[in-house]
């Protein structure tokens, strides 16, 4: 599986936005985007915040197995979809306070 479907499965696993991800990462959406469709690469610095925020080791993202066979690497039980629902709700108070507060 290529990098860019695997960020696209994560990021769907995870109920997150492109824009609030990439805000997160420090990116803009659009650069988001190209990586999601494979038009361009993350930095081996994005993919390490990526691999942090999903739980998931960098390794999951090179593109050949190196001899290993597949395997879920993780999967999201209940509590943990909710967790992810309620850091998306602070993420965008975050997010809506700052735009707010530049307003003044």
């Amino acid at each position: 599986m290529s990098i860019a479907k695997k960020l696209l499965n994560l990021r769907e696993q995870a109920n997150i936005s492109q824009s609030k991800l990439a805000k997160m990462l420090y990116i803009n959406q659009q650069t988001y985007s190209r990586y999601e469709t494979g038009l361009t690469k993350p930095t081996i610095s994005t993919l390490q915040k990526m691999a942090s925020f999903y739980g998931v080791p960098l390794e999951y993202f090179a593109e050949k197995p190196y001899g290993i066979k597949h395997q879920t690497v993780f999967s999201l039980s209940d509590d943990d979809i909710m967790i992810l629902k309620k850091a998306n709700e602070i993420i965008d108070r975050i997010i809506n306070y700052q735009v707010d507060e530049d307003d003044c």
